[in-house]
């Protein structure tokens, strides 16, 4: 018996599934968030910017070996029409990045 040939992996679809996984980061903690009736960041940029303008930068960093897309979301979008840049730092995450962080960012529970 001969085997069967390898399945081809569309690269365009992995990309896609990659993006998708990296957008939703963490499942535990995007429960946890929710449960606290919070937002994630990535919901929080949707509801301010205008529809379909985020373009989010580096969706695929790891903060210390972690998931992708479980630090912070930087990316450039537009609000009423303006060009904008965002940088979302999870609350969490602050206390982590603070010693480089030369500006605090405040961490808003909205």
């Amino acid at each position: 018996m001969s085997s069967p040939p390898p399945k081809h992996i569309d690269p365009l679809n992995e990309l896609r599934q990659r993006k998708y996984e990296a957008g939703h980061g963490d499942a535990e903690g995007f429960n946890r968030q929710h449960a606290k009736g919070k937002l994630s960041s990535r919901e929080r940029i949707a509801r301010l910017v205008d529809r379909n303008s985020f373009e989010e930068i580096d969706l695929f960093a790891r903060h210390r070996g972690g998931v992708p897309g479980d630090g912070v979301v930087t990316g450039m979008g537009k609000i009423d029409g303006r060009d904008v840049m965002l940088r979302i730092v999870p609350c969490p995450a602050r206390t982590l990045t603070e010693d480089w962080n030369t500006r605090r960012t405040p961490c808003l529970d909205r």
